[in-house]
């Protein structure tokens, strides 16, 4: 199975620490109705890190911590009692935190209707952005800009290392975090995909599915791990034996496994969701 990466044992102290700003943020997400990746998209806190401090998981770095008090209109203390002054010292606001204050300015004063394109227009733009760089996402602090408040998003276990659809990727030492995504799959846990040996079903970029499994039927797209590594692909069954197959074959030939491969099946895809177009 992926295995999580040791750390060392926290002091009582911390962890008291660390629970005590968890139940803070937790009321202010709270009595300000907005949802975890509503919060990560107006305060700039990657949002698999921001449900890392909502469960008192990590301690805020202080760089976050003001950005998360500048955006409930809150100081320091008021999240973190253990900080003695009202706020952390950044230096002064760039011109993206001025832009960053003016959109949401703007946001707080428009009625649903134009709400609802703003947040049309701005997902497009990232859409766009992703589209125009079409570069390995760094999925962990990846996050949907200004979502729509009426799209429900589910929770999910989230291996932040990225399986390969290419050469291979090796998930062990991988730390288990959260990642919500607007669509409900029976799936035991998401990862990302690195590479193009799956396109045109699966892209780099995308988050796929899995249903843990020990047994795959031939044909089916399945999480393997081979030899230390992890690849999504296609598992044949046939007369000649059994081998990973991927979709680019132009570029990439089948993997063969047989009696003596160091081989096992980690689970089957059962779904892929894409941030991109």
């Amino acid at each position: 199975m992926i295995a999580s990466k040791g750390r060392g044992k926290l002091s009582d102290d911390e962890l008291i620490r660390r629970k005590e700003i968890a139940d803070r943020l937790n009321a202010l997400k709270s009595n300000s109705s907005l949802t975890q990746i509503e919060i990560s998209s107006g305060s700039g806190v990657p949002q698999n890190t921001l449900s890392r401090y909502l469960n008192g998981k990590s301690t805020p770095k202080d760089i976050y911590l003001q950005k998360l008090a500048d955006f409930f209109r809150v100081s320091v203390s008021d999240i973190d009692p253990r900080q003695t002054t009202a706020t952390i010292s950044t230096g002064s606001h760039n011109t993206s935190d001025l832009h960053l204050v003016r959109l949401t300015d703007n946001y707080a004063k428009l009625d649903d209707k134009r709400r609802h394109r703003l947040l049309v227009a701005s997902d497009e733009l990232v859409r766009e952005q992703i589209a125009e760089r079409r570069e390995p996402v760094d999925i962990a602090d990846t996050v949907i800009a200004f979502s729509s408040s009426k799209e429900k998003y589910y929770d999910y276990d989230f291996y932040d290392q990225a399986i390969s659809a290419g050469t291979g990727q090796y998930l062990g030492d991988v730390q288990k975090e959260t990642i919500s995504l607007p669509i409900k799959v029976d799936a035991d846990f998401v990862v990302p995909v690195y590479g193009d040996s799956m396109e045109p079903e699966y892209y780099s970029g995308d988050y796929v599915f899995v249903k843990l499994s020990i047994d795959l039927d031939d044909g089916e797209i399945g999480v393997f791990k081979y030899y230390g590594d992890a690849y999504i692909k296609q598992l044949i069954i046939g007369e000649d034996g059994a081998y990973l197959h991927s979709f680019n074959t132009k570029k990439y030939s089948d993997i063969p496994i047989d009696r003596g491969s160091d081989f096992r099946i980690i689970g089957e895809v059962v779904d892929v969701y894409r941030t991109h177009q």
